[in-house]
């Protein structure tokens, strides 16, 4: 009975706080604007139609993320695809689309309270590393969420990913607080990057 009644209380709680995750992020975008398309030569960084998702996912598989296992998340990027998914796609005219990139927004409590959004995750294809396609991803972001309202964007790293940790500085995130995570079982770093003028989104 015990082991019952514990099971329900996680599974309510579980609820409540995936509930209030929609409601923050529904708050934080109903009204926010749709990420505009940018060329980079080759690529073009836009916002993620919804008809596009099960690319994303298709995208996700292949890059072996979990990135939109949650319900909520997939809720959100349902109704908000093109205000937080980024995708990077192969400038060609065609009708196929082919990803390159993807790079995903939310806000969690933490963001709601500061009038953050949180990158939740950033990923290009192996066959495209090293042509700037994340760079890209990311400062579409910061000027995005700038236009939108949002002073910052926060993350969370991997005290042991070095390569994303000056990655991260470099394009203006500064450490917050450092904390471990027990579901990862590793020390992260909670960074934020301000969005305080518009040199910072250029």
């Amino acid at each position: 009975m015990k082991s019952l009644l514990k099971k329900l209380k996680t599974v309510f709680l579980s609820l409540i706080k995936g509930t209030i995750f929609v409601l923050i992020n529904i708050i934080s975008f109903l009204f926010s604007r749709k990420i505009d398309e940018t060329v980079f030569g080759e690529y073009v960084v836009r916002g993620c139609k919804r008809s596009e998702l099960y690319l994303v996912a298709n995208f996700l598989i292949e890059m072996r993320s979990n990135a939109i296992s949650s319900p909520y998340r997939k809720i959100i990027y349902l109704l908000f695809s093109e205000k937080t998914i980024f995708i990077a796609i192969k400038n060609s005219g065609n009708k196929e689309i082919e990803i390159l990139g993807v790079n995903l927004y939310y806000v969690n409590l933490q963001d709601f309270k500061n009038s953050t959004v949180h990158g939740g995750y950033i990923g290009v294809s192996q066959k495209k590393q090293g042509l700037g396609i994340a760079t890209n991803l990311r400062c579409s972001a910061k000027k995005h969420f700038y236009n939108s309202g949002f002073v910052g964007i926060s993350s969370r790293i991997s005290v042991s990913n070095i390569a994303s940790l000056r990655t991260a500085q470099k394009m203006g995130y500064i450490v917050e607080s450092k904390y471990y995570d027990y579901s990862t079982n590793e020390e992260r770093y909670y960074m934020i990057c301000k969005l305080g003028s518009t040199n910072d989104v250029k």
